[in-house]
């Protein structure tokens, strides 16, 4: 609850409350009958700390790839990954979504990676809508032409989120190493433009920027930059970081403690989840990358995961697999013979 109060002082109701309605239109666009049933079954399983559940999450996150353009420092996958780099066939991509289409409201199609790299990503979109999914996309905004965002406005993708941390090109690079600001409200103001002309609302164009210390005072600048490039929501959230790191808390942390996500004093995060309380993720999210690996959730970036999707192995076998009870069982407190990506996390989640 205090996080969703620290939103709303930060970005105001109008904001939320678009998310929100953007949100309901995606559940709306997707639900079925059976697809309510099994969010209830999912639910009851996080409510009892069930390490087996007969509920499959509702929400999955799948990496087209992991390739990118940019340096962002404290991206997963570009500052220490040892991962392969690689992109999902579009094969496996329609296995997967086959798999998941009976009980999955919407997939967002990132993990690592900027998701326009993959030569198939509009295709991928079009399958998904085809089963009745809806799809969201984060992009760095770089790789756009009038003849991809026509196809994207067809494709019927829900939102698109933009990565803008920044009013001028220094302070937007010091986090998007490598960007340019300007290609970027550039390739905004293509998609609006086809988006106006091709008479539809879709995708919804949400521009979202990181509050650290570099930006902290560019806040209603990049409103105003963004709305007047075509976008239809601006939204700030907090920078998570190694708070404890001197260097990079007086760095990267703002200066005004209402808009960050730390204690200045403790370093501590304020609204980190209390102890013991289970990771919602194990039994509500699914978590897929660009090789059919299926990890626990977007933090996981190097571990071997629970298991490969492959012709022979679906999600749902994964899913219901010994590793992934012993991740729950971890997270619960309780006792696992078996060590795992999720072992000694014990609940302590992510905000973001």
């Amino acid at each position: 609850m205090k996080r969703i109060f620290w939103y709303i002082k930060i970005n105001g109701i109008r904001a939320v409350f678009r998310i929100l309605i953007s949100e309901i239109r995606i559940f709306l666009n997707a639900a079925t009958p059976e697809k309510i049933v099994n969010i209830f079954r999912e639910l009851s399983a996080l409510k009892k700390c069930s390490a087996d559940t007969k509920g499959f999450p509702h929400r999955y996150y799948i990496e087209p790839t992991n390739y990118c353009q940019l340096s962002c420092p404290f991206c997963l996958g570009n500052r220490r990954s040892s991962r392969q780099k690689g992109s999902m066939p579009l094969g496996l991509y329609k296995k997967i979504i086959d798999d998941i289409s009976p009980y999955a409201v919407a997939v967002n199609l990132y993990l690592n990676g900027e998701s326009f790299l993959h030569k198939d990503i509009i295709e991928m979109i079009n399958y998904t809508r085809s089963r009745r999914i809806s799809v969201k996309i984060d992009t760095n905004m770089h790789v756009m032409d009038v003849k991809t965002a026509e196809k994207l406005v067809g494709s019927g993708l829900e939102r698109l989120i933009v990565d803008i941390d920044g009013a001028d090109q220094e302070t937007y690079a010091r986090y998007r190493a490598g960007g340019n600001l300007e290609k970027v409200l550039n390739n905004m103001s293509l998609l609006s433009s086809v988006k106006k002309r091709m008479r539809s609302k879709r995708p919804v164009i949400e521009v979202r920027s990181i509050l650290m210390r570099y930006n902290e005072g560019q806040t209603g600048e990049i409103k105003r930059m963004s709305y007047s490039c075509g976008a239809d929501n601006v939204f700030f959230v907090p920078m998570t970081m190694d708070a404890k790191n001197d260097s990079v808390f007086e760095q990267w942390a703002p200066s005004d403690r209402d808009k960050s996500l730390y204690d200045p004093v403790t370093r501590d995060n304020r609204f980190a989840a209390k102890k013991g309380n289970p990771c919602p993720e194990l039994w509500t999210l699914g978590f897929i990358r660009w090789d059919g690996t299926v990890i626990a959730c977007c933090m996981d970036d190097e571990g071997k995961g629970f298991g490969k999707i492959s012709e022979g192995s679906s999600f749902a076998d994964i899913w219901n697999g010994r590793d992934f009870a012993a991740a729950r069982n971890a997270v619960c407190g309780r006792d696992t013979d078996i060590v795992n990506d999720c072992t000694g996390c014990r609940g302590k989640i992510k905000l973001l």
